[in-house]
């Protein structure tokens, strides 16, 4: 093997190491809105969310959501997580995991 291929093959390694640690931001970014469900006038006060997920979150995932609002229960349902008073800011971060299906209000839209 060659020099050449064998810098060729180590650059492609590390094209996909990057490709594996960007795609789940990129998607995440990119599908954002619609997982946001967005109600007039709670644009710049903290709200309560219901957020839902397409598994029955553990250990670990209720700690990673408990950096963008106070863990409330699970509202009844195994895959969902209330979090409470929850500030515009983060709603757009929790919007923009990967693993999140949907960020909406608790109480509805008024």
């Amino acid at each position: 093997m060659t020099s050449r291929a064998a810098v060729t093959r180590i650059a492609i390694g590390f094209a996909l190491l990057a490709l594996v640690y960007v795609a789940p931001w990129l998607i995440g970014y990119v599908s954002a809105g619609s997982r946001m469900m967005n109600c007039p006038g709670q644009e710049t006060a903290p709200v309560d969310v219901v957020v839902s997920l397409d598994f029955r979150p553990g250990p670990t995932e209720l700690e990673a959501l408990q950096q963008y609002g106070r863990y409330g229960g699970g509202g009844g349902e195994a895959t969902n997580v209330i979090l409470l008073r929850t500030t515009p800011e983060n709603r757009a971060r929790l919007a923009r995991l990967y693993w999140i299906e949907a960020v909406k209000p608790l109480k509805g839209c008024s």
